[in-house]
């Protein structure tokens, strides 16, 4: 019989943090270094990161079972209008904040399903 799957993504973002960081910046960063060579500031972009999986792991932690998206006025919130704001500034396309989170989300999938 197959072993239970752990579909806690709390307990993953913080078991695996670096892991799944060092995995989503693996997945993002070639491509916006090929598209935006003199913008990608690589501590920048990993400490952002960091603090919106810090920010993902409280929202599961004290939603796991219900609805879990972020009241407009959350630090997570707040953190992502930052991030969007900032990369429009510099030139980012629209969809390349959208490839960043969609990117995340895919690395979550794959750890939660044991790929």
């Amino acid at each position: 019989m197959a072993e239970p799957v752990d579909l806690s993504v709390s307990r993953l973002l913080e078991s695996q943090r670096e892991v799944l960081l060092t995995a989503w910046m693996n997945d993002v960063l070639p491509d916006w270094r090929k598209k935006y060579p003199k913008l990608v500031e690589e501590d920048v972009l990993r400490s952002q990161s960091r603090q919106l999986m810090e920010e993902l792991r409280k929202l599961f932690a004290e939603h796991p079972a219900d609805t879990w998206e972020p009241a407009p006025d959350s630090k997570l919130a707040a953190l992502l209008r930052e991030a969007t704001a900032q990369r429009a500034k510099q030139g980012f396309a629209p969809t390349d904040t959208a490839l960043y989170l969609m990117s995340l989300k895919r690395i979550l999938l794959r750890h939660l399903l044991g790929g």
